[in-house]
């Protein structure tokens, strides 16, 4: 076999080095074992920024994937009314623009593949989430809207309602 063949890469193969599309590269001064309990990112590094698809959906779900210790306040405090829903907004903001450094800050990564890789499919699904739910919200007001034309319609008509 020539020594020329044995480096070459397929073509249209892409290097290992680079991130996913649409997914910021970790820090690469990642080096830890797997199971560690370091992160990758240190006190200089600077983290990946970019909205949280799946930080924003998912809030609470996201933050006990990453081992956040506040994900426990945050159930206990969705119980209390009113309360609740405000702070679920703040949730989906909050976790929306900082989910991604606080995930790369987490020490529950072993590499910063695996952080790549999770940051993708957890923003993949949470992209898809919200779409469905703008979909769903959509179609409720068209359904209401509608509802309320036919409820005109019949009082206009005088037909007897509920006989």
């Amino acid at each position: 076999m020539p020594p020329e063949a044995t480096n070459k890469a397929p073509a249209g193969a892409a290097s290992q080095d680079s991130a996913p599309s649409g997914v910021p590269e970790a820090p690469a001064q990642f080096t830890p074992a797997a199971g560690s309990g370091q992160s990758f990112m240190s006190s200089d590094a600077t983290a990946p920024g970019g909205w949280s698809w799946g930080g924003a959906m998912f809030n609470v779900w996201f933050a006990a994937g990453i081992s956040s210790p506040l994900h426990l306040l945050w159930i206990l405090v969705l119980w209390v009314p009113f309360l609740n829903f405000v702070v679920l907004i703040g949730l989906f903001v909050g976790y929306g623009l900082k989910g991604r450094s606080m995930a790369a800050s987490s020490k529950v990564f072993a590499s910063k593949e695996e952080y790549i890789g999770f940051m993708k499919g957890v923003d993949k699904i949470g992209k898809l989430a919200f779409m469905v739910a703008l979909a769903l919200v959509v179609l409720g007001i068209l359904a209401s809207i509608v509802l309320a034309a036919l409820g005109a319609a019949v009082v206009d008509s005088g037909m007897p309602m509920g006989y």
